[in-house]
C-alpha cells in the first residue's frame, strides 16, 4: 500500500517584539524557528538553531513521501540531541523484518496478503540513514503489488553516538501564527481600510480571541511607528492626523486550546496615507432680515486630511433644489477663498422661504454638500425689537444684548416660547415676565427658569425643543419660531450689589459668560439656566461649595449654581475641528463635548479661572502641561484657559 503524503508548514512562528516609541520592529519579520525540522525551508534555521548551544532538533517525518531525503546539518555538537519521529507510525533505532498475514476483502474475492515491513538506522560517519522498506506481496500472484522504500539521510552529526539519537519523542506544543498579513482598502482619509491574515496553529488548536492593533509612520520599514491609541479592530479608517503616513496592521494570534498567544505579526506599510475631500459639514442655519439672510455652519468633521480652504455656499427658494450659488458675501468669489463659517445672502425676496445647503473645499477639491437648511423667510421688519438699553447696574458691565418679548410679535411668540419649556420641564412651568435687566422667567413654584432671549427668528420646520450648539448659546425651536438664549442671573440687581459690596465688578459676554477680576485673578463663570428655591435668610450671598461648585443664593432663597465654563469656545472649535477632525458642542453644565470622526467621543471640563502663557507657548495656540490642556484666549490679552478632557461612556 503507498503512503503519498505532502509537505505541511506548522508551527513556525513570526516574531516582532514592540515598544511604544523605543526599538522595535520593522515591516520586514523573521520567522521564529520552533526546534522542528518539516520542510527544506527549516534547515538554514535549523543550523542556527544547533548552533546556539545543546539542543534537541526533531526531524518531523509526517507528510514526507516514499523516496529518499537528505537533511545537510551543519553546527551539531556533542551536546545536542536529534528526535526523528513519524506520527502514527512507530519508529526505532533497529528493527527485525516482520511479515503479518492480513484478510483484504473486495467485491470480487477474498485472499490471503503478506507484508514485510522492516526499518534499518544506521550511524556512520556523521551521517545518520535511516530506512524504512515496505513490501506487498500478493500470495495468488507471481508479483509484488508494491515495494516501497523510505531514506531519509541526515549528515553533519560529527562526533554523535546512539545516545545522541531518539526517536519518537513528541515534539512540544507550538503558539499559533499569523501568515499573510495585510492590508486591503485605499489608504485615504476617510476611507475604510481592512485587516487580512491567516490563522495557523501546527497541533490544529482552534483560533481563540486573537488581537488586533493598528500603528502608523513616516517610514516604510516600521522602525518607530506608534499605536493607533483605540485602533484595535480588523478594520480602520484613517483620519486627517494620518495623513503623509504609513499605517501597519499587527496580529496577535490566540489559540483557544495549547500554546498561546504566538507574536505579533505585521503588514508590510500601506500605500501613503493621502488626504481626501472634506466632509459634508451639518446643514447650515440662518437668520432672516430684510430682503436677506445671515448664513453661518460649523467646519465638517473631517476635512479630508488637507486643512479646509474655503467653503461653497448654495441656496433654493425649495427644500429639494435645484440649489444655485448664493448671493452677497456667501457667492463663490468670496466663500471658496476664506475659512470664514458666516456670509450673509443679499437679494431675496421677503416672506419667500429660502433654504441653504454649503460644502467644504480643501487642496484635493470641493466635498459633498450638506443636507438642506431649514427654510428661513426674510422679513421687512424685525420679530421682536431689542431693548433699546438697560438699566445701568453698579457691579456689572458689559451685558448681551436682549429682545424686549412684549414688542413687536413678542407675546405671541412667548407663548410659543412657554408650550415648549413645559414640554421639557412639565406642565407646571408658566411665564413669568421679563425682569428690569432682561432675563425671560419662567417658573413652576419651586423652580425658576431664567435665560436673556438673545435673537429670534421665524423658522418653524424644527422639532420643538432645545438644541446644544457650537458655542454656549442655545437654540430654542417652538411652535412659531426659533429663539437664541444665553444664562442669565435670577436676581442681576443682588448680585451686582453684593459684587460691588465686596469691591468687585463683573462683565457678562454675549453668551452669558461672566468674568470677575479677583485680585488679578480672572474668574469666568456661566449661571445655570434654571434656579431653585430654599427658605430665604433677607439677605444674597455668594459660596463656594463642598463640591466645587459657585453659588449665589439671593434674599428671597434662590439658589443659581455658577459653573465654570469655556470664555472662548469659537477658538476651541475651531483647533479640534482643524487638529483632530472633531465636532464640538457645548452644554448646559459648561463642559464641551466633543465627538471624533471615530465616534469616540471627550468630556472637555474647563478651568474656572485663567491662567498665563507660559513662554514656551507664546506662537502656541495650544498646548498640553501634564495633564491639563491650555488653549489661547481671544477675550484677554496674554491669558489662556485650561481644561481636562476624560474620555466619555
Amino acid at each position: 500500500m503507498r503512503m503519498n503524503r505532502v509537505w505541511r508548514h506548522t508551527g513556525l512562528a513570526v516574531q516582532c517584539l514592540l515598544a511604544f516609541s523605543a526599538l522595535c520592529c520593522g515591516s520586514a519579520q523573521a520567522a521564529a524557528f520552533n526546534g522542528i525540522v518539516q520542510s527544506p525551508a527549516d534547515v538554514a534555521a535549523a543550523n542556527a538553531y544547533l548552533a546556539s548551544g545543546n539542543v534537541t532538533l526533531t526531524i518531523d517525518l509526517t507528510d514526507q513521501t516514499w523516496s529518499t531525503h537528505t537533511i545537510a546539518l551543519s553546527g551539531f555538537g556533542v551536546g545536542d540531541t536529534i528526535n526523528i519521529v513519524r506520527s502514527g507510525v512507530p519508529l526505532s533505532g533497529i528493527a527485525a523484518t516482520a511479515s503479518y498475514p492480513a484478510n483484504i476483502n473486495n467485491d470480487y474475492y477474498s485472499f490471503p496478503d503478506n507484508y514485510a515491513d522492516d526499518t534499518t538506522s544506521t550511524l556512520s560517519g556523521g551521517t545518520l540513514t535511516l530506512s524504512r522498506h515496505n513490501v506487498h506481496y500478493i500470495a495468488l500472484g507471481p508479483a509484488t503489488y508494491n515495494n516501497d522504500t523510505y531514506t531519509l539521510i541526515v549528515s553533519g552529526l560529527t562526533g554523535a553516538t546512539a545516545a545522541n539519537i531518539v526517536y519518537d519523542q513528541a515534539p512540544p506544543n507550538v503558539v499559533p501564527i499569523a501568515t499573510g498579513v495585510a492590508i486591503t482598502g485605499t489608504a485615504t482619509a476617510g476611507l475604510l481600510l481592512t485587516g487580512n491574515y491567516v490563522y495557523d496553529d501546527g497541533e490544529s488548536d482552534p483560533q481563540g480571541g486573537s488581537t488586533f492593533k493598528w500603528y502608523a509612520d513616516s517610514a516604510t520599514n516600521g522602525n518607530t511607528k506608534l499605536f493607533l491609541a483605540g485602533a484595535t479592530a480588523g478594520t480602520y479608517t484613517p483620519i486627517a492626523t494620518d495623513v503623509g503616513k504609513y499605517l501597519f496592521f499587527c496580529v496577535t494570534p490566540v489559540a483557544s486550546a495549547g500554546a498561546s498567544p504566538g507574536n505579533e505579526t505585521c503588514s508590510a506599510a500601506s500605500a501613503l496615507v493621502s488626504a481626501t475631500v472634506p466632509g459634508a459639514p451639518a446643514a447650515p442655519t440662518a437668520n432672516a432680515g430684510n430682503g436677506q439672510a445671515s448664513v453661518s455652519w460649523a467646519a465638517p468633521a473631517s476635512n479630508g486630511g488637507a486643512a479646509v480652504t474655503g467653503y461653497r455656499v448654495q441656496m433654493s427658494a425649495s427644500a429639494s433644489g435645484p440649489f444655485a450659488d448664493a448671493t452677497g458675501s456667501c457667492a463663490p468669489a468670496s466663500t471658496t477663498t476664506s475659512t470664514a463659517t458666516t456670509c450673509t445672502a443679499v437679494g431675496l425676496a421677503n416672506g419667500t422661504a429660502y433654504y441653504f445647503k454649503v460644502s467644504a473645499i480643501n487642496s484635493v477639491g470641493q466635498g459633498a454638500a450638506s443636507a438642506a437648511s431649514a427654510g428661513f423667510a426674510p422679513i421687512a421688519q424685525p420679530l421682536i425689537n431689542p431693548f433699546s438699553s438697560l438699566p445701568s447696574l453698579p457691579g456689572v458691565g458689559s451685558r448681551p444684548n436682549v429682545l424686549n418679548l412684549s414688542s413687536g410679535q413678542g407675546p405671541a411668540m412667548t407663548n410659543c416660547l412657554a408650550d415648549t419649556v413645559r414640554a421639557i420641564l412639565g406642565s407646571g412651568f408658566n411665564y413669568l415676565g421679563q425682569s428690569p435687566d432682561g432675563a425671560a422667567k419662567f417658573g413652576d413654584g419651586n423652580s425658576v427658569l431664567a435665560f436673556y432671549p438673545t435673537a429670534v427668528d421665524g423658522t418653524i420646520n424644527q422639532v420643538l425643543g432645545v438644541r446644544l450648539q457650537g458655542s454656549n448659546v442655545l437654540s430654542v425651536a417652538t411652535s412659531c419660531g426659533r429663539f437664541s438664549a444665553v444664562p442669565a442671573v435670577s436676581n442681576l440687581t443682588e448680585f451686582a450689589a453684593l459684587l460691588t459690596g465686596m469691591g468687585l465688578s463683573a462683565n457678562m459676554n454675549a453668551q452669558g459668560v461672566l468674568t470677575v477680576n479677583v485680585n488679578g485673578v480672572i474668574y469666568v463663570v456661566r449661571p445655570d439656566y434654571l434656579v431653585t428655591k430654599t427658605a430665604g435668610t433677607g439677605s444674597a450671598s455668594v459660596v463656594l461649595g463642598s463640591d466645587g461648585l459657585y453659588r449665589f443664593t439671593d434674599s428671597a432663597g434662590f439658589v443659581q449654581v455658577l459653573r465654570a465654563a469655556f470664555l472662548d469656545p469659537a477658538v476651541l472649535s475651531v483647533l479640534i475641528a482643524r487638529d483632530f477632525a472633531g465636532t464640538t458642542v457645548f452644554q448646559t453644565d459648561g463642559t464641551a463635548l466633543v465627538t471624533l470622526v471615530n465616534r469616540t467621543q471627550f468630556t472637555l471640563a474647563p478651568d474656572v479661572t485663567l491662567s498665563g502663557i507660559p513662554p514656551q507657548f507664546f506662537s502656541a495656540e495650544w498646548w498640553q502641561i501634564a495633564n491639563r490642556y491650555f488653549y489661547k484666549v481671544a477675550s484677554f490679552p496674554n491669558a489662556s484657559q485650561g481644561f481636562g478632557a476624560a474620555l466619555s461612556p
